[in-house]
């Protein structure tokens, strides 16, 4: 492996730590933005699965025009604290899902 390699490799490294990290924190409410996307919001202590949906204020609605589950919660409370939703990768190192999480804008298909 030649030095151009092996650095590549740690930056590739670095990145895959980070963005590990980051999922696992959780975030109060309200440090949620647009640019976060839809997340996983959590009641504590938890005990039941997270809910997926955007933050507050994001008019997120269900196809009736009613408000979803993670509006509903946010506004009432229960839902407080919110983690970003993890990369799934593939056998061959390959992302499947992106979330908020920038996979260095190397995906297509996100």
């Amino acid at each position: 492996m030649t030095e151009a390699e092996k650095d590549k490799r740690i930056v590739e490294l670095e990145r895959e730590l980070a963005e590990e990290r980051e999922v696992l924190i959780v975030h109060p409410v309200e440090e949620w933005r647009d640019d976060c996307g839809p997340v996983l919001w959590w009641h504590f202590p938890v005990c039941e699965p997270p809910v997926v949906g955007f933050g507050p204020g994001s008019g997120e609605c269900n196809s009736d025009g009613t408000p979803t589950s993670c509006a509903k919660g946010i506004e009432s409370g229960w839902l407080t604290h919110w983690s970003h939703i993890p990369v799934i990768w593939d056998d061959d190192g390959q992302p499947l899902l992106c979330s908020a999480i920038d996979v260095a804008g190397e995906n297509e298909n996100a």
